[in-house]
């Protein structure tokens, strides 16, 4: 979470994806195209992934907002967007989900619904790889965290250690 990015972890091992770089995220083609159900959207993703704790219908409990729109054409906002990206990235029951900046661009009261729904995901026990620019949404979410600069882990470490350098805190993170 360094001014040129940086990322948060929990634990490490393969699996699915959210954010910029990710075919997960709202994408232009799903903007350009006329909007369909989101219901085959989440099939699909689950084609692609493996039995878990992730089934259809937990997702529609978990996003009650893709709940209600499941069968009907929808036009979603970027908050929804990012939940529906979360959620086909669950729904392949991955060792670990990455998210890159998915508070990224979002209305402040929409990015603390997707905080929330991180932080939901998070205490249930699943690994997540989250890139994020603001520190502080940064370290509240995560155990470990890297700070870099230019490329380069210039710290990393606990939260809690990383809070305790002040030095590092200030000169890259400016908190």
């Amino acid at each position: 979470w360094a001014r040129e990015g940086a990322w948060g972890e929990r634990g490490a091992a393969r699996g699915g994806g959210s954010g910029k770089g990710s075919a997960f995220r709202g994408s232009l083609a799903a903007r350009r195209s006329p909007p369909h159900p989101l219901q085959p959207r989440l099939r699909l993703a689950a084609l692609a992934g493996k039995k878990g704790p992730w089934t259809e219908k937990r997702i529609y409990e978990y996003f009650a907002v893709l709940g209600e729109r499941k069968d009907k054409p929808a036009k979603l906002s970027g908050g929804e967007q990012q939940m529906l990206a979360i959620a086909r990235a669950l729904i392949a029951n991955p060792s670990i989900i990455l998210l890159d900046e998915p508070m990224e661009g979002l209305a402040p009261l929409i990015a603390r619904n997707v905080e929330d729904v991180v932080r939901r995901i998070r205490s249930e026990g699943n690994t997540i790889l989250l890139v994020e620019q603001n520190a502080q949404v940064a370290m509240g979410l995560s155990d470990r965290g890297y700070i870099l600069s230019n490329g380069r882990v210039m710290a990393s470490g606990p939260i809690a250690q990383l809070q305790a350098d002040a030095e590092s805190m200030q000169r890259y993170l400016a908190v």
